[in-house]
Order: structure tokens, then C-alpha cells, then sequence
């Protein structure tokens, strides 16, 4: 038998979410001489002393900014599905810091945007 045509289908699908724990390990070096202070490799985090990774910090931006779901409703959520128990006053610190990070890319963007 040979090939006569090729019928080709097209399905969405949809990974649900879930929570990973994501391990960060960071080594601290030291002189043995003394000489040197003691040096920490630097912390892969967006948000210093947070444990939120930049996806989730849009996950949580995209829920509430474009899908209109308010903090507490996304904390009761992830409580709920997840089993994370993040308080809504969590998730509004995380995003007034995150909004403070993008400030120069705002200001910047208004300059570009009201250039001539």
C-alpha cells in the first residue's frame, strides 16, 4: 500500500496548572588565607527575601489585570486547588513591588511613546 494524502487534525489542550517547588542552590567561597571576605554567589530571584519566580508574578498580574480576578479570590484559589496557603496580602506585596521594578520600563516606554 502506498500513501494516497495525509489528513491532518488539529486539537486544543489544556496542562493544568500546578505548583512546583523550584530549589535554588548558591554557594558562599571563601579565602582560606583570610584575606578576602567571604563571597555568596548571587540570588536568581526578581523580588529579593520573596520566594516567587517571575512566572507566577505574571500569572498573578495576567489574573488580575486581564482576567479581573481579585487578589483574594486568586489566595482562596491556590489554597483551595493547590494546597498554598498565600494570604491576599501576599499577593498585593508582590505585586506593588513588582509594579515598583517596572517603573523605568514605564517611564521609559512614555518617553519612547510620546517621542516625535
Amino acid at each position: 500500500m502506498h500513501r494516497v494524502k495525509e489528513i491532518i487534525s488539529e486539537q486544543y489542550d489544556i496542562v493544568p496548572a500546578k505548583f512546583q517547588v523550584i530549589e535554588n542552590v548558591r554557594f558562599v567561597y571563601g579565602c582560606r588565607c583570610g584575606e578576602k571576605p567571604v563571597t555568596t554567589a548571587l540570588a536568581p530571584f526578581i523580588l529579593p527575601k520573596t520566594q516567587v519566580t517571575a512566572s507566577f508574578l505574571a500569572t498573578i498580574a495576567v489574573q488580575k489585570f486581564e482576567d479581573a480576578l481579585p487578589l483574594y479570590r486568586q489566595a482562596k484559589i491556590f489554597k483551595n486547588r493547590f494546597g498554598v496557603p498565600f494570604s491576599d496580602t501576599t499577593l498585593s506585596n508582590w505585586m506593588i513591588k513588582a509594579s515598583e521594578k517596572l517603573k523605568p520600563f514605564k517611564q521609559r516606554l512614555k518617553r519612547e511613546t510620546l517621542r516625535e
